[in-house]
């Protein structure tokens, strides 16, 4: 390893770099670049006469470059091509910085940081930037003065750049007061000029770094990445988990159809709340599904360790390709396992696994999201490998779905979920761990199926099943159903209009706005926005009138509009409450909710269930609402059966 203190002006004279895909696009935001800016004045005007320190670049000389950039060659480069394998985000900042000195300075100034920027025969930028940031960042880099369209100003990098050029033309204060976008740069500057030259100086001569450089005989890459930042909270867990793994693989294009797609679609899907993010949330998910527990921040590391089980290091590199290459196609599949199991969060996504266990697994997912999915991922595991039939999957999701559902709704507290299902299934891999222990626990005697098995681990003492009496005392008694959360709600009244069909719904998915699902949202047939008399619109005042209802019939009413009874699904309306049971909205065919699903629970809103007929209903009052309350009650008992 070789380390030295090396200026900007030196290090970047030296060679060209490369940023490996698996590296994180340019992330700087304008308080860290706030932050470097008010650094640079405080040297500028003298305050702070001593070198800066940037911190380590950490660079590796054995990476190949064409390997290390999608559509590259080999002969783009110059000879001496380092990639760099941290600081990239320091040293984009720099380039940008400069860009912005050549564009505001002498021609002298012009030439000198442009020598620092690129290189010649052919011209090129000496930095080749992550893939999203590679065209932008690159046209900066060797292009005076760069237009920014509306959109590329909003990028990370179009944003930087504009920064510094901002600055430079606002003048000395802007150092300890930047200037706001759309500060115009043929104003007067604020205090003195600044001076490109003199700034460029400093950039060059003063801003200093540790160079480390790995060779051959080195550590991995990976490894002195992780003690250098593990303990750095500005990375995020995805971050340390993309670095970690394929760094040492130097495999683009093993990331390029792994990795990189996995890591697209979970930036689209918000999960695992700020805690953790999707991606983690896999890993994390996926580590606990085998039975290999890791705390967020050591999830890289445990997944790292995983492969090292099954791909030592004392194989032969292409054994040991090809046992990493195995991992990595499994972590693949059980990603899509895991879009299963939350197929609403990633937009109705289809599996070869039936729909009414893909319902439930969604359900799973909604009535608490992060805690069963492990448990889910081995059963999905369980199935595709043929350890169990549709049948078995299907039994054994509709137990952990009724022993959530039942715990939701009787308003049990969820603090203790996650322990308690990570519990379950190192239980489950204990006495399930193959096939051939699954097929001798089912054969012999009278055949012990998984869910029942599954039901055994889940009804503790300490984390019991509500009865059926504990649950329709719930549903009736608990006037606020808002305490629970959208999602939850939604799994509840989804599992309830199955139940209410007879048979499984297809297309009935939470609204996320796109019109070309069958997107559903949650209302209140009374409007939940009624708090009280005072706040009920004269339409709805009206009508409750012409129907008998006095002023106590009214409160008792505004007192249940969060009850069970009082919501349904609506497919694609936002204004059910307020129209469909006013005369004027029947008039204009508002009478009916959801037409096309005939038998379904949003139907017993509108139509009661009597003697097993239909029949009209032409009111909304507290009666009402306690009416259906009753049959949800009932119907959830069944929805949800007690094991």
């Amino acid at each position: 390893m070789d380390i030295k203190d090396s200026s900007i002006g030196v290090y970047l004279g030296q060679v060209e770099f490369v940023i490996p895909a698996y590296q994180r696009p340019y992330q700087w935001t304008n308080d860290l670049l706030e932050g470097l800016w008010s650094d640079l004045g405080e040297m500028y005007v003298g305050s702070n006469p001593k070198r800066h320190y940037l911190g380590v670049l950490l660079g590796a000389r054995e990476l190949n470059a064409s390997s290390a950039v999608r559509g590259k060659q080999a002969t783009t480069y110059g000879r001496n091509v380092w990639a760099l394998v941290d600081g990239q985000q320091r040293l984009v900042t720099l380039l940008l910085l400069l860009a912005a000195l050549r564009d505001a300075g002498t021609p002298a100034v012009k030439r000198d940081a442009t020598a620092l920027m690129t290189v010649d025969e052919p011209a090129r930028p000496r930095l080749l930037g992550q893939e999203e940031d590679r065209e932008l960042l690159g046209r900066i880099l060797l292009t005076s003065n760069v237009s920014l369209s509306r959109s590329e100003a909003k990028t990370t990098v179009g944003n930087a750049y504009a920064f510094f050029t901002r600055q430079l033309a606002a003048g000395t204060t802007s150092f300890w007061k930047p200037v706001p976008v759309g500060y115009a740069s043929s104003r007067a500057p604020r205090g003195k000029e600044i001076k490109p030259a003199q700034l460029l100086r400093i950039v060059r001569e003063r801003l200093h770094v540790t160079d480390m450089m790995l060779n051959q005989e080195d550590q991995s890459a990976p490894a002195v990445f992780d003690a250098i930042n593990g303990k750095r909270r500005e990375l995020e867990p995805v971050d340390l988990l993309r670095n970690t793994v394929f760094a040492e693989l130097n495999d683009i294009q093993l990331f390029t159809s792994t990795w990189a797609t996995m890591e697209s679609e979970c930036r689209q899907v918000k999960l695992g709340g700020a805690r953790l993010g999707t991606l983690p949330l896999f890993i994390d998910s996926y580590l606990h599904s085998l039975g290999e527990g890791a705390s967020q921040y050591r999830l890289a590391r445990r997944l790292n360790e995983l492969i090292l089980e099954h791909a030592p290091m004392n194989l032969g590199a292409d054994a040991r390709r090809r046992k990493v290459r195995g991992v990595i196609k499994e972590l693949v599949t059980s990603f899509d396992d895991f879009k299963v199991a939350q197929s609403s969060a990633f937009d109705g996504h289809g599996s070869t696994y039936k729909p009414a266990a893909v319902r439930a697994l969604d359900n799973i997912s909604m009535l608490s999201s992060g805690p069963p999915l492990p448990l889910s991922l081995l059963l999905l595991r369980y199935r595709r490998t043929n350890f169990i039939s549709d049948a078995q999957l299907y039994d054994s999701v509709r137990v952990l779905e009724s022993y959530l559902g039942r715990r939701i709704v009787a308003g049990e507290k969820q603090q203790l979920l996650r322990s308690h299902l990570n519990s379950v299934t190192a239980k489950v891999i204990k006495e399930f761990g193959n096939a051939s222990t699954i097929a001798k626990k089912m054969g012999a005697g009278r055949p012990r199926t998984l869910a029942e098995i599954l039901a055994r681990y889940l009804n503790t003492p300490g984390m019991p099943m509500p009865s059926d009496p504990v649950l329709v005392s719930a549903v009736m008694d608990r006037v606020d159903m808002n305490k629970l959360s959208a999602r939850q709600k939604f799994a509840v009244l989804r599992r309830l209009n199955d139940e209410v069909a007879g048979r499984h719904i297809p297309d009935i998915h939470l609204s996320r706005h796109d019109k070309t699902r069958m997107d559903y949202s949650i209302e209140h047939v009374f409007p939940d926005s009624f708090r009280d008399r005072a706040s009920i619109t004269q339409d709805w005042k009206d009508q409750l009138r012409d129907w008998g209802q006095v002023a106590g019939d009214v409160d008792e009413l505004v007192g249940l509009r969060n009850n069970l009874g009082n919501l349904t699904l609506v497919h694609q309306n936002s204004a059910l409450g307020r129209r469909a049971f006013l005369d004027k909205g029947r008039k204009h065919g508002k009478r009916r909710i959801l037409k096309d699903r005939a038998p379904d629970v949003s139907n017993s809103v509108v139509y009661a269930i009597r003697g097993g007929v239909n029949s009209d209903r032409g009111r909304w009052t507290a009666t009402d609402v306690r009416e259906r309350a009753v049959f949800l009650a009932q119907t959830m008992k069944t929805a949800y059966p007690k094991s």
